[in-house]
């Protein structure tokens, strides 16, 4: 009995000292797992630092995007955190390689506080990243789109569990991985849906706010979703083979959609001087229209060669000229509604027309239809430069397309000349008074909408409203408040126009 113990005890030893290098290899191959995840992680921040360096800071180091800015910020200081916390583990596989990349990162640090040039920042942040990989034997990965995705997708939903479970710190790191991974997206959407690509850094910034202010969980799941939505419009965008019959609708919705309010207002502006028998006066609205179609030129050729400002100062200037452009229309429509008056329109007529149209009024008239075209014109241009470089073996589709939506913004203009003279000129007056307010009411709300996907100014998301572009209503407190602040100014001039008019009539019977 005592030999079968004795026996038996040297077999379990003999088991165990077995199995000890065999568990001890697991275990270090899990730890192994980890810090090669952990080192993946890091390099792909510090990647993403010059993507964002890149929009918000130009070759002449000036900061075009404060947002963007911020961004590469936030990125370098997160990449020096998670370096920090896998410094000890690699420091045993290579010290001197540990010792490099964090000089390198201090003096990545430094040179974006400086604001060195972004072709700096990039190849400083390649070669830091591709030294980190190199320390665990890894190299720099380049996945193609729906790859990207997917691992975008597993990062949401490792968010969610980590942010549901009251992770904080590990919350924020996952939200900071999932917009990384986004990050070599970019550039290609922005070439195709400048507008998409701001409104999900948004939504991936929404996200490491939830990681701390702590949402329901319905609320955090929804925006997951959308982001989720957004990829798969990405997908397609990226992915499907170009047709030519997409390049002619891409072509004609364009020029149709950016055009479509410039001919309204420009056919408002020529039908009323020709209704006022002042058909003189209408080369000040062609020569506006005309020069803002050079301007339109000139700024688009110096946004892409001497400038090279991102997509977001692209939305900050066109945002600017909007609401230069409401100013206008509302002094325009108070102007048309003081003429609107029966008594007034006989005087006007009869003999104070030259006092009314002053050089000055034909000027505003001109620089209305200035910014009407301007406002859109120069990211019309950019927009088909995209669309020649994306459908260069489509260019008769892509033509046709633009000479097609021309035509038919010219058949618009005709009608409005054709047949806007024959209503009533008090009706007339007024309905395309209504007409500039609705211009400048949707105006307002778009140009507010662009300096906010800019960063220029902040986005106030109203939770459960609905998006109402079409009539340039945007669920932000800060598109409401100003649409607001004008209904009420419109409402004031309406009624001290109304209030001169009974004046007017009770002064005119007595």
């Amino acid at each position: 009995m005592k030999l079968f113990i004795r026996q038996a005890s040297v077999g379990i030893l003999v088991v165990l000292f077995l199995l000890v290098p065999v568990f001890s290899q697991e275990v270090f191959a899990n730890e192994n797992d980890g810090l090669n995840e952990k080192v993946v992680q890091t390099a792909r921040f510090i990647n993403t630092i010059p993507v964002e360096y890149t929009l918000g800071v130009s070759k002449d180091r000036e900061v075009v995007n404060w947002g963007e800015y911020k961004e590469a910020k936030i990125y370098v200081g997160r990449a020096k955190a998670e370096f920090k916390s896998i410094s000890g583990s690699l420091s045993e596989i290579d010290k001197e390689a540990v010792k490099n990349i964090q000089e390198g990162l201090d003096v990545l640090t430094q040179k974006i506080n400086d604001r060195h040039e972004p072709d700096q920042i990039a190849a400083l942040s390649a070669d830091l990243s591709t030294e980190l990989l190199n320390v665990v034997g890894l190299s720099q990965s380049n996945n193609d789109t729906e790859t990207v995705i997917q691992e975008i997708n597993k990062s949401l939903d490792s968010y969610y569990q980590k942010q549901q479970g009251g992770n904080v710190e590990e919350a924020l790191a996952e939200a900071m991985n999932a917009y990384a991974l986004f990050g070599p997206l970019e550039s290609s959407i922005a070439a195709k849906d400048q507008k998409l690509l701001i409104q999900m850094e948004q939504k991936f910034a929404k996200l490491r706010d939830y990681s701390s202010s702590k949402p329901g969980a319905e609320a955090v799941q929804s925006e997951i979703d959308s982001i989720k939505t957004d990829l798969q419009t990405v997908k397609q965008m990226l992915t499907a083979p170009a047709h030519p019959f997409a390049s002619f609708l891409d072509s004609l919705t364009i020029i149709l959609r950016e055009g479509f309010e410039a001919i309204l207002v420009i056919g408002a502006l020529t039908s009323f001087l020709i209704k006022s028998d002042h058909r003189d006066k209408l080369k000040s609205i062609y020569w506006g229209a005309g020069a803002a179609v050079a301007a339109s030129v000139i700024t688009a050729i110096l946004l892409q060669t001497v400038f090279k400002i991102s997509g977001a100062s692209r939305e900050t200037l066109e945002g600017s000229t909007m609401l230069v452009a409401v100013a206008i229309l509302i002094w325009i429509s108070f102007w048309l509604v003081n003429k609107a008056k029966g008594s007034r329109w006989k005087k006007f007529v009869e003999g104070r027309m030259k006092a009314s149209i002053t050089t000055g009024s034909v000027f505003t008239l001109g620089l209305t239809a200035f910014f009407a075209v301007y406002r859109e014109g120069f990211e019309t241009i950019l927009f088909y430069q995209a669309i020649f470089a994306m459908g260069s073996s489509h260019l008769t589709a892509v033509i046709s397309g633009l000479a097609l939506g021309v035509a038919l913004l010219g058949l618009v203009y005709y009608l409005i000349n054709r047949y806007a003279v024959k209503i009533p000129m008090k009706q007339y007056f007024l309905a395309t008074s209504i007409l500039l307010n609705i211009m400048a009411f949707r105006f307002l709300g778009y140009g507010i909408r662009e300096l906010q996907f800019a960063g220029t100014l902040d986005a106030t998301e109203i939770d459960g409203m609905p998006d109402l572009s079409l009539l340039g209503i945007y669920p932000t407190i800060e598109v409401v408040a100003a649409q607001a602040g004008l209904l009420i100014v419109l409402f004031i001039g309406l009624t001290i126009s109304l209030r001169k008019k009974l004046i007017g009539g009770t002064t005119h019977a007595s």
